[in-house]
């Protein structure tokens, strides 16, 4: 039986280990919630698909590059195509997330399905580019 105290241990460790994670997802969240008439207006398509989907893919890069960099801080990582599939998996869900909230009529937002796109190939770019630094670390 779990007690309290077990449950305090537990979320005091997970949090300090995990937490420049949760301050992304944090992050990310808050720029996703402005809404959308604070945002000023972008002039043409082209320029709106530079500035949109560049951020899309840094946001979400960054935040599954913190992700891993959080877990491999641990010494239990056993299985690292359960951990690299777990984060893609947050990542997506937290993308697919994001743009649902942003279709939502109090935040005057229009979440897409070509921003959960980019909000994918970051999560991906941003494991990759993980896996190649700690590549080189390692060799």
């Amino acid at each position: 039986m779990c007690t309290p105290y077990f449950y305090y241990h537990f979320m005091k460790n997970f949090v300090r280990q995990y937490k420049y994670s949760l301050l992304c997802f944090i992050v990310i969240f808050i720029l996703m919630a402005i809404p959308g008439t604070m945002i000023p207006p972008i002039p043409n398509f082209r320029d709106w698909l530079q500035w949109d989907k560049i951020s899309h893919l840094l946001f979400f890069g960054g935040l599954s590059y913190v992700m891993l960099r959080d877990r491999y801080q641990s010494p239990s990582v056993n299985n690292k195509f359960f951990t690299y599939g777990f984060i893609f998996f947050i990542g997506v869900s937290y993308g697919a997330f994001t743009e649902w909230f942003q279709h939502l009529p109090f935040v005057k937002r229009d979440g897409n399905y070509f921003d959960w796109c980019a909000d994918i190939i970051g999560v991906a770019l941003g494991m990759l580019l993980f896996s190649l630094l700690l590549k080189k670390k390692n060799n």
